[in-house]
């Protein structure tokens, strides 16, 4: 895990990067290196073609966006 921290410049400590145990017949437990959304969101970051993430916004039947959505019923459109 360390070299493809290392590779992609992410650091596991962040949050960036994990481990994940599963169970194979032939094998038995292994593990695998998996870059969590943190990690891709660091490295769209460097690529300087990303912009930003915005907070959701949600929408009724009616048509009227709002940015907490108030029901217990879900909504029938959401936008990020």
């Amino acid at each position: 895990m360390l070299h493809i921290a290392q590779v992609h410049q992410l650091d596991p400590a962040a949050g960036q990067m994990t481990f994940i145990l599963f169970w194979t017949r032939g094998r038995g437990n292994c593990t695998a290196a998996h870059i969590t959304v943190n990690g891709y969101l660091a490295l769209a970051g460097r690529t300087g073609r990303f912009g930003e993430l915005s907070d959701p916004c949600y929408c009724g039947d009616d048509g009227v966006w709002t940015d907490l959505w108030p029901s217990a019923e879900p909504p029938a459109h959401c936008r990020v």
